[in-house]
Order: C-alpha cells, then sequence, then structure tokens
C-alpha cells in the first residue's frame, strides 16, 4: 500500500462530505 493512498482518500472523502453538505444545505433553503 502507498503512502499517499490515505492522504487521497481523507481528500476524496472530505470533498464528498462538503459537496453532500452543501446540497443538502441548499434542498432545505429551496423548500422553505
Amino acid at each position: 500500500m502507498e503512502p499517499w493512498i490515505p492522504f487521497i482518500v481523507m481528500v476524496i472523502f472530505t470533498i464528498v462530505t462538503g459537496i453532500v453538505a452543501f446540497a443538502s444545505g441548499a434542498l432545505k433553503r429551496g423548500e422553505e
């Protein structure tokens, strides 16, 4: 296992989490 793989996974996970949080927040604002 390459030493940079965990870093790449962490970055991807952070980006995906941010997108999901932003999308859910935008949906909640749109419903109101």
